[in-house]
């Protein structure tokens, strides 16, 4: 593998989030975070299962979802990433899972050596990175529960609203969601096969909760029922 290689025309980017970070909590310090700006092209791997981790990822642009193969060769998807997430934290000496691109994507590269010593030199830093992580946790923590718990309506119910709640927090005011990972891949991360996929969003559709206008863009038309529908199962 070859994470470490940059692109043709790579270059220090202090502007991604954890630079900022870092930089916010001790502006006067004298050594710097910065990552290596490189392109991911559609369906490229930026990082293999059990290859050894030298970086910590910070999605730029693009999208792209990280998995993990059974021992049975089904795949497990454990993720969708966007813009200003990142990928690698708590740190592993061997991955545990692989990081593929859905889109076209800019990623970060921060060496974990250079992180491990920013972090030493700051307190603010450790905590946006630890509260970054708690994050996280809870994040998969509401999956499992949607995994285990929830009928297929109300996964796929719980999944729009991840990515509607994601647009609010990034100051979007409209209904649109773009999806663009594939049914397959929705299905291998619902736990879920992709014709149960398809026949609930279908199902949504008649009830007019949503409308499409393609297979990657999903207009939520009735929020209060989508969400009504995402908690069914965790309230009885």
């Amino acid at each position: 593998m070859n994470i470490a290689s940059p692109m043709s025309n790579c270059f220090g980017q202090p502007e991604g989030i954890l630079a900022s970070a870092a930089h916010a909590a001790n502006p006067n310090q004298m050594l710097a975070l910065s990552g290596i700006n490189r392109k991911l092209s559609k369906g490229s791997t930026l990082l293999h299962e059990e290859d050894d981790v030298k970086h910590v990822y910070e999605i730029v642009s693009g999208t792209v979802k990280t998995s993990k193969l059974l021992t049975d060769g089904r795949r497990q998807i454990i993720g969708f990433f966007g813009a200003g997430d990142i990928i690698g934290l708590p740190v592993e000496f061997a991955a545990f899972y692989s990081v593929e691109a859905v889109t076209q994507a800019t990623i970060l590269c921060y060496p974990i050596t250079q992180l491990h010593t920013v972090m030493g030199q700051s307190h603010d830093l450790r905590k946006f990175v630890f509260g970054h992580i708690h994050s996280e946790l809870e994040k998969h923590i509401e999956h499992m529960i949607s995994l285990g718990r929830k009928r297929p309506k109300e996964r796929i119910a719980s999944f729009l609203l991840d990515f509607h709640n994601k647009r609010v927090e990034m100051g979007f005011k409209d209904q649109v969601i773009e999806l663009p990972m594939s049914r397959v891949d929705i299905s291998d991360y619902m736990g879920l096969t992709q014709e149960t996929v398809c026949r609930v969003l279908s199902f949504f559709k008649r009830r007019a909760i949503i409308t499409s206008r393609n297979s990657h863009e999903i207009t939520i038309l009735d929020l209060p029922s989508l969400e009504r529908m995402a908690q069914s199962s965790v309230l009885h």
